[in-house]
């Protein structure tokens, strides 16, 4: 259950009294100091005691003084005028919102459809309308474009494709200044003769053949049979 307020009313008792008056001096003070800092404002604070013939000033009597003389020097008139500029200011803020608010929701009619040929609209709004598209479609394309940016980045990062063996044999071969040699699938150097038959001899095998070369007779003729 919630406590009832009290209401304010004189403390009596002059100890309890001059107690409380310290306390909530103290925390005025604090306050205004808050107020200074954290707003960015110049604050003063000065409070006359009970039977004190000099008041207490904060921050100082220095920088009080000044505040307190512009304050004298702000008549009612200059008051309600610069209370009046701020009123007009939040007007023209306010009214600027509602113009954009009004013409975003006119582009989401038309691209709905509801408002072929944006008939019916004055030449003002017609020409909000086309402002507010020029600014989506400008902010679309930059968007694409920062996204193809990303992307071609993303492929320069990527790593190069594995290298094979034989790329990599003929890379070794073109270090050292000699031409691969390609026979039957197989790439060598300037040995690449010596190993032939032996190529040659197992891509036969491979083929369902057989290879037979001629005697030391003369025979030139070479059989082939299936096995």
């Amino acid at each position: 259950m919630a406590r009832k307020k009290a209401t304010p009313r004189r403390i009596p008792n002059d100890a309890a009294r001059s107690t409380t008056f310290r306390n909530l001096h103290n925390d005025l003070v604090k306050k205004a100091s808050e107020l200074s800092t954290f707003c960015n404002v110049n604050t003063c604070v000065i409070v006359y005691g009970e039977g004190e013939a000099q008041p207490k000033v904060w921050p100082s009597v220095d920088e009080a003084v000044p505040i307190l003389h512009r304050y004298k020097a702000m008549t009612e008139e200059g008051f309600l005028r610069q209370r009046m500029d701020k009123l007009r200011e939040q007007v023209h803020k306010a009214r600027h919102e509602n113009r954009e608010l009004h013409t975003a929701c006119l582009v989401h009619k038309a691209m709905l459809g509801r408002l072929p040929g944006l008939k019916g609209l004055t030449v003002e709004e017609v020409a909000n309308v086309g402002w507010m598209v020029q600014m989506k479609l400008k902010s679309i394309g930059d968007r694409i474009a920062n996204l193809q940016a990303q992307a071609a980045l993303q492929l320069q990062a990527q790593p190069a494709p594995p290298l094979t063996y034989a790329g990599a044999v003929a890379g070794d071969l073109a270090r050292h200044g000699e031409a691969p040699l390609v026979q039957g699938g197989f790439i060598g150097g300037n040995d690449a003769s010596s190993s032939t038959a032996d190529n040659m001899a197992s891509t036969s095998a491979s083929a369902g053949f057989s290879w037979q070369w001629p005697d030391d007779t003369g025979d030139s003729s070479s059989s082939f049979h299936p096995k």
